[in-house]
Protein backbone atom coordinates (compact mmCIF):
# COMPACT_ATOMS: atom_id res chain seq x y z
CA UNK A 1 0.00 0.00 0.00
CA UNK A 2 0.95 3.16 -0.80
CA UNK A 3 0.47 6.13 1.29
CA UNK A 4 0.99 10.13 0.13
CA UNK A 5 1.08 12.79 3.29
CA UNK A 6 0.57 16.16 1.74
CA UNK A 7 1.45 18.92 4.17
CA UNK A 8 -0.11 22.22 4.07
CA UNK A 9 1.60 23.65 6.97
CA UNK A 10 5.37 25.79 6.39
CA UNK A 11 6.28 25.19 9.68
CA UNK A 12 8.30 21.84 9.24
CA UNK A 13 8.67 21.59 13.17
CA UNK A 14 5.04 22.63 14.08
CA UNK A 15 2.42 20.80 15.07
CA UNK A 16 1.18 19.49 12.03
CA UNK A 17 4.27 17.96 10.54
CA UNK A 18 4.73 16.56 13.91
CA UNK A 19 1.14 14.56 13.56
CA UNK A 20 1.91 13.34 10.09
CA UNK A 21 5.18 12.11 10.75
CA UNK A 22 3.73 9.87 13.79
CA UNK A 23 0.95 8.86 11.51
CA UNK A 24 3.15 7.72 8.70
CA UNK A 25 5.42 5.77 11.41
CA UNK A 26 3.05 3.88 12.14
CA UNK A 27 1.95 3.02 8.67
CA UNK A 28 5.23 1.97 8.33
CA UNK A 29 5.63 -0.36 10.73
CA UNK A 30 2.31 -2.02 8.99
CA UNK A 31 4.31 -2.37 5.95
CA UNK A 32 2.99 0.61 4.12
CA UNK A 33 5.27 2.55 1.93
CA UNK A 34 5.15 6.26 2.89
CA UNK A 35 5.48 9.47 1.41
CA UNK A 36 5.72 12.59 2.43
CA UNK A 37 5.25 16.20 0.51
CA UNK A 38 5.85 19.27 2.54
CA UNK A 39 3.52 22.03 -0.15
CA UNK A 40 6.05 24.82 0.89
CA UNK A 41 8.95 23.27 -0.13
CA UNK A 42 7.56 23.54 -4.05
CA UNK A 43 6.59 26.19 -6.46
CA UNK A 44 2.52 25.74 -7.16
CA UNK A 45 1.33 28.71 -8.82
CA UNK A 46 -2.68 29.95 -8.99
CA UNK A 47 -4.35 28.56 -12.36
CA UNK A 48 -4.26 31.14 -15.38
CA UNK A 49 -7.29 30.01 -16.18
CA UNK A 50 -6.52 28.78 -19.69
CA UNK A 51 -8.15 25.68 -19.85
CA UNK A 52 -5.20 24.01 -21.86
CA UNK A 53 -5.51 21.41 -19.51
CA UNK A 54 -8.85 20.40 -20.67
CA UNK A 55 -8.07 20.96 -24.36
CA UNK A 56 -4.37 19.24 -24.16
CA UNK A 57 -4.24 17.14 -20.60
CA UNK A 58 -1.51 20.07 -19.73
CA UNK A 59 -0.85 22.73 -18.28
CA UNK A 60 1.03 25.63 -19.54
CA UNK A 61 2.15 26.09 -15.71
CA UNK A 62 5.91 24.87 -14.96
CA UNK A 63 5.74 24.37 -11.54
CA UNK A 64 5.73 21.26 -9.32
CA UNK A 65 1.92 21.11 -9.20
CA UNK A 66 1.58 17.59 -12.24
CA UNK A 67 4.33 16.01 -10.28
CA UNK A 68 2.37 16.38 -7.39
CA UNK A 69 -1.10 15.25 -8.85
CA UNK A 70 0.57 11.97 -10.18
CA UNK A 71 1.90 11.43 -6.76
CA UNK A 72 -1.99 11.99 -5.62
CA UNK A 73 -3.19 9.51 -8.26
CA UNK A 74 -0.36 6.70 -7.69
CA UNK A 75 -1.16 6.67 -3.66
CA UNK A 76 -3.39 4.08 -2.47
CA UNK A 77 -4.44 6.44 0.41
CA UNK A 78 -3.93 10.19 1.24
CA UNK A 79 -3.16 12.00 4.44
CA UNK A 80 -3.86 15.81 3.60
CA UNK A 81 -2.85 17.96 6.86
CA UNK A 82 -2.60 21.63 7.36
CA UNK A 83 -2.91 23.83 10.47
CA UNK A 84 -5.46 25.91 10.95
CA UNK A 85 -4.65 29.69 11.45
CA UNK A 86 -7.21 32.34 12.37
CA UNK A 87 -10.17 29.93 11.73
CA UNK A 88 -8.22 29.46 7.74
CA UNK A 89 -5.79 27.04 6.23
CA UNK A 90 -2.06 29.35 5.58
CA UNK A 91 -2.17 30.59 1.98
CA UNK A 92 1.50 29.34 0.99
Amino acid sequence: MKLLAIVGSPRLKGNTNYLVEQALGEAAKLGAQTEKLVLSQYEVNPCLGHADCASFDSCQQKDDAGWILDRFCEADGVILATPVYFYNVPPR
